[in-house]
């Protein structure tokens, strides 16, 4: 059991040094956001959607967490909710709602990086009313596509089944871009 908990911390350690190296600069209006999954009842996998409880904010500070996800294949996606979402909550990992910054600041929300860890973000600017975060919610998850962990359901339509290799940043080769 100490072996599988020091191997489990370094693996962690591991990724968080290498996520780290790539520096995401500003954020663009294009760059994709994943809200991970870690409760079935948050999506519909028969109908392909996202509901709109997985995107209302914590009640305690009205910020929804989300990773940055440009440039990464669908299987990098999954690897990267596995090590730092899944793993830390002793989850399981489904999937994600994946969404353009654009499509957040065009219900009237905000995109704040803050790169604790590397690639998150908070999605704020959620009003006070729990009636008008729902309807915000609702706008976000009509927008959101519903991208499936191939270990849990198969993967999502037109996936990279590559699997998960260096990290890469936006401009920069991942595997499958590669060949």
């Amino acid at each position: 059991m100490r072996f599988l908990k020091l191997f489990v911390m370094s693996w962690r350690e591991f990724f968080r040094r290498l996520l780290a190296r790539f520096s995401l600069g500003k954020l663009t209006p294009d760059a994709r956001l994943a809200r991970y999954l870690v409760q079935s009842n948050r999506f519909n996998k028969d109908k392909g959607y996202v509901k709109p409880e997985a995107f209302l904010p914590n009640p305690t500070d009205l910020k929804t967490s989300v990773f940055r996800v440009k440039g990464l294949s669908d299987a990098q996606v999954c690897a990267l909710g596995e090590t730092m979402i899944a793993t830390p909550l002793r989850k399981t990992l489904y999937g994600s709602g994946q969404l353009a910054v654009t499509e957040v600041e065009g219900v009237g929300l905000r995109v704040e990086p803050d790169d604790k860890p590397a690639r998150h973000a908070n999605i704020s600017g959620w009003p006070p009313e729990k009636s008008e975060r729902l309807s915000l919610a609702q706008q976000l998850a009509a927008l959101a596509t519903l991208r499936l962990c191939p270990a849990k359901g198969g993967p999502s339509p037109g996936t990279d089944p590559t699997p998960p290799g260096p990290w890469t940043a936006a401009g920069q080769n991942s595997p499958a871009e590669a060949s």
